[in-house]
């Protein structure tokens, strides 16, 4: 929880839901959550995955895990991450 917490406070995206979080965070981007994705991927980040593959008007979700294999360093890349390709 408290990674997932870390993260919450490093990653400048507004949550998809005002709900608790423990492993997972649903984020809203600017753009298609798939668009994020793949810029990501390019610069050797894998952020998450993209809700609107699954659920109809959620294209601009992104699903991040957090699990015990991540680091506060893991978050910070993808904080940076994030923050470039979001804008």
């Amino acid at each position: 929880m408290s990674l997932a917490g870390y993260a919450r406070e490093r990653i400048d995206l507004p949550a998809a839901f005002d709900q608790p979080v423990f492993k997972e965070l649903a984020l809203r981007t600017p753009r298609p959550a798939r668009e994020v994705i793949r810029e990501a991927r390019a610069l050797g980040v894998h952020p998450g995955y993209a809700l609107g593959r699954d659920y109809e008007g959620m294209d601009d979700v992104l699903l991040v895990g957090l699990t015990e294999k991540r680091t506060p360093a893991d978050i910070d890349r993808l904080a940076d991450v994030l923050a470039e390709v979001c804008g």
